[in-house]
């Protein structure tokens, strides 16, 4: 909740000056959540086929963000 109190501010900025719908910042979330997991789980050398696939997944989401929400 501190989090949300504290890069409130970045929100609102965001959204004004992107015109981002705000329920895309979950994607993006998902998609960068993914991506450091996959990073953690490649740098741990724990299974890394799928460790791969979770970060390259993670960056797809991040690019289907950029490509949907952020160049039209």
């Amino acid at each position: 909740m501190l989090c949300i109190t504290i890069f409130n501010f970045i929100r609102i900025y965001v959204i004004e000056h992107l015109n981002v719908y705000p329920v895309a910042f979950f994607e993006l979330f998902l998609g960068l959540a993914s991506f450091v997991c996959g990073i953690y789980g490649i740098l741990k050398r724990v299974n890394l086929l799928n460790s791969i696939l979770v970060s390259l997944l993670g960056v797809l989401i991040c690019v289907f963000f950029v490509f949907v929400y952020l160049l039209p």
